[in-house]
């Protein structure tokens, strides 16, 4: 099997929307929703006030780093930045499973865009990737994204946050399996 570079040029596209990577002309769309408190309340890590210069940083890094993977959520129609998705994988995660998230900006939430960027992005994750199985940690106060990764198909599981060595009682952690092929 040929090794996939995600660093390189990359997108994946649904019906409505284009995944792809980073570009430093992002920084200012990125910026406004990084602003949004209600927005960032459930990610950690997303420094207050959220710049424009601290997202070209951001976006810059984007190329070092080895074990999280980030990308641009966008509009086909227009080419609007909407959101970001990720997979990360963790040094000690269970089976070497990427956890995925997601953020899309309060405007265009409701519209079914997180539905449609995870299924397509969880989709390649399997048929691409390879990947058999992607979780997802979600605190326990959001309660509208813990919806839509059970309706897309992942499963609550308190085994796999042991497994995890998480003691956060603030998250829960679901996991999506991919289709398991006979040999």
């Amino acid at each position: 099997m040929s090794k996939i570079n995600l660093r390189d040029k990359f997108s994946v596209e649904s019906k409505r929307l284009v995944i792809r990577k980073y570009v430093l002309s992002d920084a200012e769309q990125d910026s406004e929703i990084g602003n949004d408190k209600e927005v960032f309340r459930f990610v950690e890590n997303v420094p207050q006030p959220y710049t424009v210069q601290k997202a070209r940083n951001w976006i810059k890094k984007l190329k070092n780093q080895k074990l999280s993977y980030f990308f641009a959520i966008e509009l086909k129609k227009t080419g609007k930045l909407i959101g970001t998705i990720w997979l990360k994988y963790r040094k000690k995660s269970f089976l070497n499973y990427p956890e995925i998230g997601i953020i899309i900006g309060r405007k265009y939430r409701g519209r079914g865009y997180a539905k449609e960027a995870i299924n397509a992005f969880v989709g390649f994750t399997f048929s691409i990737l390879c990947v058999k199985g992607v979780l997802a940690k979600i605190k326990n106060s959001n309660h509208r994204s813990i919806k839509l990764f059970r309706l897309l198909g992942f499963v609550l599981t308190d085994d796999l946050k042991i497994e995890l060595g998480s003691k956060n009682k603030e998250e829960v952690v679901l996991i999506k399996m991919g289709k398991q092929t006979e040999k």
